[in-house]
């Protein structure tokens, strides 16, 4: 049981879009709001248990997306939820996420509950972990400096015993920057091949257009829904 029965026990407009509120405050809140779910286990699980038998109701996936701060996670959640609306570039506009974000996108028949954790909260990214059917770890192709720290707080994520096996999709972001290092050198740094011999994986060039697209989107969505109903 985790997080994402209760983001599933909220109403629709909630679930468009839930941002935690900026500065320290909003940490505590995120774990705040994590520590009072979790002491309404046994009522959520029998909420969940009365969800399942609702007919008609579409497959609900969890994709926690992770990464250090700045690393463009933002904005692939913000094109996700504007879907083929025109995304501005996060370096204009964007604050790093505190907290966390969460946009839930109907596709294929599926709905993905997306979760963004803020990256100055790796201590609490295990805390969400439960119910995961896919990781997204995004990575700031351009800030080659903060490479190793990236795949460091990467793998310690995926050591954690409760998402062996949980497939993971390295997004290679802000590749229209200057100095982005290539995709193919981000997945070898990473160790992407050696990362495959005990989950499913993939890697997506991401970048922000000078028309506001952001390529990369769809086969990401893609690449997500396969892995999600495999």
């Amino acid at each position: 049981m985790g997080l994402s029965s209760w983001f599933r026990d909220l109403g629709v407009p909630w679930k468009i879009s839930i941002g935690i509120l900026s500065g320290v405050a909003a940490v505590t809140s995120a774990y705040g709001l994590f520590t009072l779910y979790v002491n309404q286990k046994s009522i959520d699980q029998k909420k969940k248990s009365d969800d399942r038998e609702t007919a008609g109701d579409a497959a609900e996936k969890k994709v926690l997306v992770l990464g250090l701060e700045n690393s463009g996670k933002s904005t692939f959640l913000a094109a996700l939820a504007q879907h083929d609306s025109p995304v501005t570039s996060e370096r204009e506009v964007s604050q790093p996420t505190q907290g966390f974000n969460v946009v839930c996108v109907s596709t294929g028949g599926v709905s993905l509950n997306v979760w963004e954790i803020g990256g100055k909260v790796q201590s609490y990214w295990p805390n969400f972990l439960s119910d995961v059917s896919v990781i997204v770890y995004v990575i700031d192709s351009s800030a080659s400096a903060k490479f190793t720290e990236s795949k460091d707080a990467l793998l310690a994520v995926l050591s954690e015993e409760s998402i062996k096996g949980i497939p993971l999709i390295l997004l290679a972001c802000k590749q229209d920057v200057e100095g982005a290092r290539p995709r193919q050198e981000v997945e070898s740094f990473f160790g992407l091949q050696e990362l495959s011999a005990n989950r499913k994986t993939g890697i997506v060039g991401v970048e922000v257009l000078s028309s506001g697209a952001v390529h990369g989107l769809e086969e990401a969505k893609e690449l997500i829904l396969k892995f999600c109903v495999e």
